[in-house]
């Protein structure tokens, strides 16, 4: 949000709730994706937040993450249709993270649903116009 609301004329500020939005669904693709790289993290020695808490606990972080994202989005944009849609995808999609990553054999599953969650508050943004990105 910060590069796109720099670049529109006038060089405006994103929204404080956009940024805080993007930095928590990163903070979810973070943790998602240590999941699958467990055994090899230990192997080499990677030691970071998710890693230390483990699958189990980053999978819950990854979840959590997600649906903070979606109320952030509706905080900071509004409640328009889009808005609301995308939250309800998020909040699926964070109750659906810990079962899909524990029965599902692809190794960045978790990472998968946050991108697809993510995607959904990008559009949500886009779609509800480009003058909610600043305030």
């Amino acid at each position: 949000p910060v590069v796109v609301a720099t670049a529109l004329p006038g060089a405006s500020n994103p929204r404080l709730g956009l940024v805080a939005t993007g930095a928590v669904g990163g903070i979810a693709a973070h943790f998602a994706n240590t999941v699958g790289d467990t055994q090899e993290d230990r192997q080499t020695g990677v030691r970071g937040l998710p890693q230390r808490i483990g699958p189990i606990a980053s999978t819950l972080v990854a979840a959590g993450m997600v649906a903070v994202a979606g109320v952030l989005l509706v905080v900071a944009v509004g409640a328009t249709p889009f808005t609301i849609t995308a939250l309800v995808v998020d909040l699926v999609v964070a109750a659906a993270m810990p079962v899909v990553i524990r029965r599902s054999r692809a190794r960045h599953a978790g990472f998968g649903l946050v991108i697809v969650a993510v995607a959904a508050l990008v559009l949500a943004v886009v779609v509800s116009g480009g003058s909610r990105l600043v305030g």
